[in-house]
């Protein structure tokens, strides 16, 4: 049931909280963006028996010795033999446009680091391509996507940011042990400039201090690593 809050230019659904929002200072989303990726959500087992979230049939593994952003940094952006790690390279791509679906019946409030993004639309079913609130569009860093209806009718989030951050961002829900059993993936922005910019000695030590730590000692990763 959708119902008026306490003030006029927000709604509110008593199930899943805040939905549509009217921003005072018109800040619009390019119409259009440079690419589009689209997000399935699903919660199923994997081949031992543990059920694990999955975005696009991946679930997210790290591997604390080979941290993307200084792969990346040295000029290494493909990993075709670590499908785990979840990695989405757009490239040089000035803006991107995320579409959720969620697959199963529970809400994620869903959060990317780096970047404050528009929220284009969210709703159950599929998107009809129209954007609320346009050009008043929402910006935040976390919003729910929606539980689907049935097993035919998926929530869905529509979601646009412009690449202006170089890095690899995370993307994950919010709920700790929906990121712990996979509900994640790295959004890699802008590589190029990556490789300009330089990493933190104290980073890199960091991860040499590690290195020597995992070759001495058995580290047991009992989750996503998150």
């Amino acid at each position: 049931m959708i119902i008026h809050g306490p003030h006029e230019n927000i709604f509110y659904d008593v199930d899943v909280g805040p939905i549509l929002f009217k921003p005072l200072f018109p800040f619009p989303a390019l119409p259009n963006a440079a690419t589009t990726l689209n997000l399935d959500i699903t919660f199923r087992p994997n081949a031992t028996g543990f059920n694990l979230w999955h975005v696009n049939d991946i679930s997210f593994r790290a591997n604390y010795n080979s941290p993307v952003l200084l792969l990346a940094a040295a000029g290494n952006t493909s990993y075709p033999d670590s499908p785990q790690w979840a990695v989405q390279n757009f490239g040089s791509n000035s803006s991107v446009r995320l579409i959720i679906r969620n697959h199963f019946g529970a809400n994620h409030p869903m959060h990317l680091h780096g970047h404050n993004f528009f929220v284009l639309a969210e709703g159950q079913g599929e998107w009809d391509g129209k954007i609320t609130n346009y050009p008043s569009t929402t910006r935040r860093d976390v919003q729910i996507v929606q539980g689907s209806k049935d097993a035919n009718t998926p929530g869905y989030l529509v979601l646009q940011y412009d690449t202006d951050n170089p890095g690899v961002w995370p993307f994950h829900c919010h709920i700790a042990w929906h990121v712990s059993a996979g509900l994640y993936v790295n959004l890699m922005e802008q590589p190029d400039e990556i490789r300009k910019r330089s990493v933190p000695q104290t980073v890199v030590q960091t991860c040499r201090d590690w290195s020597v730590h995992s070759g001495n000692e058995v580290v047991e990763q009992i989750d996503s690593g998150l």
